[in-house]
């Protein structure tokens, strides 16, 4: 933390508090951060505008919060979805993913929709996602960004197949994620401002829910194989 070009301390664990810290004139406090690539800096705040007893925050503008860290997964998977009903990947999958359609979170997904759509024993007939729940951000370079998110993969079955499964298989996974910050309007935490880079692993399944029946039966979870991809790794659970 400085006052105009004096290093007055170092924040530790989000906080820095100080007392009776001589002045000359009406100085500007700011909060810097240093990352491999760059410094970046807070907004400024004059000390004159600071009372006794007060608490100041000098948040970064361009911060990935968790209110822009939902809204770009919910982008990203509303993209997925629409890929899982028509088969084709959206044109602007672009103004989400960095490198569109050939970005790896895309293509790891895009792999889990065909195998469970296309190529599973018992096929699904619609793939959905939701419940996206963002669980940590830490930022780890000027532009870069990691990020933890639950979210819930909703497979539907309309009884279609030889078994005559119908109804809904809930999974739920904590991933990971690099996001990385390409500024439209400088200092903008804007959602458009941010992109996907690629998911960090596979995942984890944290959670299952079957609410599916087999004719007039409710079948035993182990009775169904569901088949998910992730690049070049697959899992069988059943």
């Amino acid at each position: 933390m400085y006052i105009d070009a004096s290093k007055i301390g170092t924040i530790s664990n989000g906080e820095f508090k100080f007392v009776d810290i001589p002045v000359v004139g009406d100085g500007d406090i700011q909060v810097t951060r240093t990352f491999d690539s760059g410094i970046i800096k807070s907004a400024l705040c004059k000390v004159s505008s600071v009372t006794d007893g007060q608490s100041v925050y000098l948040n970064w503008n361009q911060k990935l919060d968790t209110q822009t860290a939902t809204t770009l997964l919910q982008n990203a998977f509303s993209d997925l979805a629409q890929y899982a009903e028509n088969g084709e990947v959206p044109s602007d999958v672009s103004n989400t993913f960095k490198g569109g359609g050939n970005n790896k979170f895309f293509t790891d997904i895009q792999a889990t929709i065909d195998n469970n759509m296309k190529k599973a024993t018992i096929p699904a007939k619609k793939i959905d996602f939701d419940s996206i729940n963002i669980t940590n951000i830490i930022q780890t370079d000027v532009n870069n960004y990691a990020v933890s998110f639950d979210v819930r993969y909703d497979f539907f079955y309309d009884g279609s197949d030889k078994s005559n499964t119908k109804g809904n298989f809930y999974q739920t996974f904590a991933m990971n994620t690099t996001v990385d910050y390409h500024p439209e309007e400088t200092g903008e935490n804007l959602v458009t401002n941010f992109l996907i880079n690629q998911l960090s692993d596979t995942g984890t399944l944290i959670k299952k829910d079957n609410q599916t029946t087999v004719g007039q039966q409710t079948p035993q979870l182990k009775s169904m194989v569901f088949q998910l991809i992730f690049g070049n790794i697959s899992k069988r659970i059943e």
